[in-house]
């Protein structure tokens, strides 16, 4: 039966979001800029503008109409949207982002035969992405489909186990649905372990904080914290941690903690004690040091702070240097600004064109908007400069079984773990390339070597689950 059907993947709840798009035209580049600038800061009207003279000047560019139509719909001018979107999805027709605003409009309007059309193109264009059977979720759900909106969310998990909207809205189902606590939890506790969504995170929190202890697995009370306007439960479970010798659940407990209140003296100091004296990250350390002297210079654990640590040698990095151009996009990054992420990791590409991390991170940046062309050629040019990253390997293996590329997915893959034997990771992604290949004897080696390796971990349960179906 059927509860809160309106507010369950409603707006405010789902997770499922695309981001603006950024074209790359060498044309009218400044105008661009600055109508994505408008774009990003809300002032839709003004985007509507822009945009708008935009495509008088460059009629063929699909980027160009699909941010028009993200802006016409934003200021709710409903057809001029719709006609933006379709006119981007007909001038780029490898491109599934203008179908995928579509079908959430038809979903908004619930034209439900409408949506699923412009999902199921979608999927053709981009196969392999989960925000699509995420999205075909919400419409079934929407539409009153509890079995196929909880079947796309598998197959949403099932392209990617980490997929923090497919581990939240599953995590509802399960609540709302199938009144199952305990599977609701253990999907809010995946979905804490991969997110950096701090609305979405203290629902979960709050949620997992109202479980009966005993419902609770000892290893994850830190995850089931609820919501608090202090940091002080994270700071006394993280010394709890300490005491234990859980350092890695500490430091995280410590990091949220800093999040919640960064005037937090404790909880930053504390951070910066656990990297120097428990985890000898030595340079983290040290720039944690200094964020606390600088922050605090009158508390007295200033003086605490060894002297190498706050003499650390400077680096003098310029503004536009390649270093501080990096640093600009991670920040971005790290709030899922791709866009702004990808044009600062390009600035400092083009001052250093062998700057491996920054080739690495544009990968994992255009890959987040759905780009996987871009995020292969970017993966490459990183194993190029650093033959012996072994992180790029790995996702370039990704991106490839996302491309369907299955041969070079396996190569790549298989080049992992004859380097690194214990990456739990790669033995998955081995698994599900011999099982959509059929080779099932093959899965089964390696889905069993990556539960041995991290039987804990989202992937290692998909892996089990499978194993359980063929048994």
């Amino acid at each position: 039966m059927m509860k809160s059907i309106r507010s369950f993947f409603a707006k405010p709840t789902l997770v499922v979001a695309m981001s603006v798009l950024i074209g790359c035209s060498r044309s009218d580049v400044s105008r661009r800029a600055e109508a994505v600038r408008l774009l990003q800061a809300g002032a839709n009207d003004a985007a509507i503008r822009a945009f708008s003279q935009l495509v008088r000047r460059d009629f063929g560019n699909a980027e160009d109409y699909c941010n028009l139509g993200i802006a016409n719909w934003r200021a709710g001018h409903i057809e001029p949207a719709v006609s933006a979107f379709k006119t981007a999805a007909e001038l780029n027709s490898s491109d599934s982002a203008p179908l995928e605003f579509l079908a959430a409009i038809h979903i908004e309007q619930q034209k439900w035969d409408t949506a699923r059309a412009m999902l199921n193109e979608a999927k053709k264009r981009s196969p392999m992405s989960p925000r699509i059977p995420a999205t075909m979720a919400l419409l079934e759900y929407r539409a009153g489909n509890v079995d196929a909106a909880q079947n796309f969310l598998e197959e949403s998990l099932d392209l990617n186990p980490d997929y923090g909207p497919a581990l939240y809205n599953m995590a509802l189902l399960y609540r709302d649905e199938h009144n199952d606590e305990i599977k609701a939890a253990e999907y809010f506790r995946m979905y804490l372990e991969i997110t950096d969504d701090k609305h979405h995170s203290l629902r979960a929190q709050a949620f997992l904080g109202a479980l009966p202890a005993s419902g609770i697995e000892p290893e994850l009370l830190l995850s089931s914290l609820p919501a608090q306007s202090s940091a002080e439960p994270l700071i006394q479970a993280a010394q709890q941690a300490i005491e234990s010798a859980e350092y890695d659940t500490a430091l995280i407990a410590l990091k949220r903690a800093t999040k919640i209140d960064p005037t937090n003296a404790t909880a930053l100091w504390h951070l910066a004690v656990i990297y120097d004296k428990h985890l000898a990250d030595s340079d983290t350390a040290a720039a944690t040091y200094r964020e606390f002297a600088a922050l605090f210079p009158n508390d007295p654990r200033v003086g605490e702070i060894p002297v190498s640590m706050l003499q650390a040698k400077e680096i003098a990095i310029e503004a536009e240097s390649p270093a501080g151009l990096f640093q600009k996009g991670v920040e971005c990054h790290s709030r899922s600004d791709w866009d702004g992420a990808i044009s600062f990791y390009g600035l400092a590409l083009a001052q250093d064109d062998r700057f491996s991390d920054a080739y690495f991170n544009l990968g994992l940046a255009h890959k987040a908007k759905g780009d996987l062309i871009k995020a292969r050629d970017a993966f490459v040019c990183a194993l190029n400069t650093n033959p012996d990253m072994l992180r790029a390997m790995y996702m370039l293996a990704v991106t490839y079984r996302e491309l369907k590329d299955a041969g070079n997915a396996v190569r790549h893959a298989q080049k992992v773990v004859g380097i690194d034997p214990g990456h739990a990771k790669a033995h998955y992604l081995l698994g599900l390339l011999y099982r959509d290949a059929m080779r099932y004897d093959m899965a089964q080696t390696h889905f069993e070597r990556c539960i041995e390796l991290a039987p804990k971990e989202s992937f290692a349960k998909k892996a089990k689950e499978w194993l359980a179906k063929t048994r």
